[in-house]
């Protein structure tokens, strides 16, 4: 289940089972909040810390249009492909050469994927983005689903369905990230190695 407040955050609750809770994820301007309820850790962090952890400089609104599949970029381009497909690479801007951001597009300009990797080492993945793409989700201006692999990894870390976000009415709702007293702080990295088990 997921709340997005644009340009002001995200909430999803990570149900995989009827009535079962297994985590609470909040992106908020301030950094990324994320509770594994079922062993009752969380991790807490910066945009900067995550921007180290990936590789590249990453905002808020950077992760918002990640999650959605709505290209951006650092300013250095170049485009290629064919009529079918056109691709976006991306210089990282203060280590440039370090990592290689990628964008995916098909033919209506609507991101497919979003691949980051290496320079170094045979452009080893970092990690990527799928994006799957229809006519509703061409619609709603944003992907149907997305897909988030780690690594050379062909099954996602995780996959998130938007196809039954509708529109909020009513009171915006208040995304402030809760932790219950007495949860063992973790770093990302280890709650990361969890995603695929919950």
């Amino acid at each position: 289940n997921a709340t997005i407040v644009s340009g002001q955050g995200i909430y999803w609750s990570v149900v995989p089972f009827p009535l079962i809770e297994a985590a609470r994820v909040w992106f908020t301007p301030q950094g990324v909040t994320a509770i594994d309820k079922i062993h009752g850790r969380y991790a807490e962090v910066s945009y900067a810390e995550l921007s180290s952890l990936v590789g590249f400089p990453i905002s808020y609104n950077d992760v918002e249009r990640l999650l959605l599949g709505k290209p951006f970029s650092y300013g250095v381009t170049e485009d290629g492909g064919t009529d079918a497909e056109a691709s976006l690479s991306i210089a990282r801007g203060e280590a440039a050469g370090a990592y290689h951001l990628r964008w995916l597009l098909n033919a209506q300009h609507q991101p497919t994927s979003f691949v980051v990797s290496q320079s170094s080492r045979q452009g080893a993945p970092v990690f990527s983005l799928n994006y799957d793409q229809t006519e509703a989700s061409a619609a709603r201006h944003f992907a149907e689903r997305t897909f988030l692999f780690l690594g050379r990894t062909t099954r996602p870390a995780l996959t998130i369905d938007w196809s039954k976000l509708r529109p909020y009415t009513g009171e915006a709702p208040d995304l402030t990230p809760r932790i219950k007293e007495g949860y063992k702080r973790i770093s990302l990295t280890e709650l990361i190695k969890l995603l695929p088990s919950l």
